[in-house]
């Protein structure tokens, strides 16, 4: 299994390339987005992620909450 980080997951390109790799054998280990909170929750629910990073300590803060098994 490959293990890939996604930068930018919540825009165009990154959306693509998870649908893109979604049935193929890789593990997103890592993804990271700026202010689409709405998005990134879609894509934590989705494909499971180790770490996440977005652009607002206070999204940080938030989404730890929801996903304490995340590393923010």
């Amino acid at each position: 299994m490959k293990k890939i980080a996604v930068l930018g997951s919540t825009g165009s390109i990154g959306t693509q390339v998870l649908e893109i790799i979604k049935d193929k054998d890789y593990k997103v280990k890592s993804v990271a987005c700026g202010v689409n909170i709405k998005r990134i929750i879609e894509i934590i629910d989705s494909v499971k992620p180790e770490f996440v990073s977005v652009k607002n300590e206070s999204d940080a803060i938030s989404l730890q909450l929801k996903y304490p098994n995340v590393k923010f």
